[in-house]
């Protein structure tokens, strides 16, 4: 949006708002796009089937209308799950299986936090399982 608010869309969906205190509230390059990379212009894992600019702000209906994707239906109360820990330690945490050749390695590729650039890294890409024990039951 003009004011610098980012949302970000998934499926259509406004899932976060936000306004960035970074320079021009992440004003792209029209010289030099970049997606799918990380800091140092590894880690491209995903395919883009198309990237569509519009040089405005755009809505949720918008985006949902310009995609062909529906929006979900809202929640008609507020749901209290409470915080549920996202980052493990070695001991919360249980793998399948962890990709790397030595210790360091394995341990560089099996981290469970969101957003991580050096997320968890499975030995196979069948049938493969992360365990996060939180301490006690989630219930939706």
């Amino acid at each position: 949006a003009d004011d610098g608010t980012v949302t970000l869309y998934v499926n259509g969906a406004a899932c976060a708002k936000g306004k960035p205190k970074f320079k021009d509230h992440y004003q792209m390059d029209p010289k030099e796009m970049r997606f799918l990379v990380d800091q140092a212009g590894h880690n491209t894992a995903g395919y883009l089937k198309s990237i569509k600019l519009w040089g405005k702000g755009l809505d949720e209906y918008d985006v949902a209308a310009k995609t062909g994707c529906l929006l979900p239906k809202r929640a008609e109360k507020k749901c209290l799950l409470g915080y549920i820990p996202l980052t493990g330690t070695p001991k919360t945490v249980k793998f399948s299986s962890i990709e790397g050749k030595g210790k360091e390695q394995r341990r560089q590729n099996s981290k469970s936090r969101l957003g991580s650039t050096r997320a968890w890294f499975p030995a196979g890409n069948r049938d493969q399982w992360m365990q996060i024990d939180t301490g006690k039951e989630q219930r939706r």
